[in-house]
C-alpha cells in the first residue's frame, strides 16, 4: 500500500474517518426508516408482497453496510500506523471481527455482482445468510446495530461509528 505524505496524513485521516462516520450514519438512518416502514401496510400490497419487498430492502441495506465495513478494513490498512495505541487496538479488534466475517467474500461474490464468478450462478441464499451470521457474530440485529453505530448522545462511543468520531477528534 502506498504511504501518504506526512503533511497530508492528518487531513486524510480526519477526512476519511468523518466520511466513514457519515456513511454509517446513513446506514443507521436506513435501518430506522426500514423498521418504521415495516410496521405499516404498504398501499396496494399483499402481505406476501410486502414481506418480499422488505426482505429485498433489508438485503440492500446490508449490502451497502458491507461496502462501508470493507472501507473500514481499507481504513485500517491505510491509517493504523498513524493512530495512538489505544485507538489502534480498538481498530485492530474491529478489523479482526470484520475479517472473520468473510465480508470481502460477500462483497465480491454478492454485493457487486449478480453471478458468482466461479460458478457463473447466483450466489446460494444459504451462503448469503452464512455471511451475515458470521458478521452478526451470534448477536441479535439490534446488538449488531449497536456494534457499528452509536452517537454522541448515547452513553458511550464504543461502536465502529463511535471509533471514527474519536479518531477524527484525536486529529484535531
Amino acid at each position: 500500500m502506498q504511504s501518504i505524505p506526512a503533511p497530508d496524513v492528518k487531513e486524510a485521516l480526519r477526512f476519511t474517518s468523518r466520511q466513514l462516520f457519515f456513511e454509517l450514519a446513513m446506514h443507521h438512518h436506513n435501518y430506522i426508516v426500514t423498521q418504521q416502514l415495516q410496521a405499516r401496510q404498504l398501499p396496494g400490497q399483499t402481505s406476501n408482497d410486502q414481506a418480499r419487498y422488505f426482505r429485498t430492502v433489508v438485503s440492500h441495506n446490508y449490502a451497502m453496510l458491507a461496502l462501508t465495513l470493507c472501507k473500514v478494513m481499507e481504513f485500517h490498512g491505510a491509517f493504523r500506523q498513524y493512530l495512538p495505541e489505544s485507538l489502534r487496538s480498538e481498530l485492530d479488534a474491529i478489523n479482526s471481527r470484520i475479517a472473520r466475517s468473510r465480508i470481502l467474500n460477500y462483497r465480491n461474490k454478492f454485493v457487486g455482482h449478480l453471478l458468482d464468478s466461479k460458478t457463473k450462478k447466483p450466489l446460494d441464499p444459504g451462503d448469503i445468510v452464512s455471511y451475515w451470521e458470521a458478521l452478526l457474530d451470534s448477536q441479535s440485529e439490534e446488538e449488531f446495530r449497536r456494534w457499528w453505530w452509536s452517537t454522541r448522545q448515547e452513553s458511550d462511543l464504543n461502536s465502529v461509528a463511535g471509533l471514527m468520531v474519536r479518531i477524527s477528534d484525536s486529529v484535531e
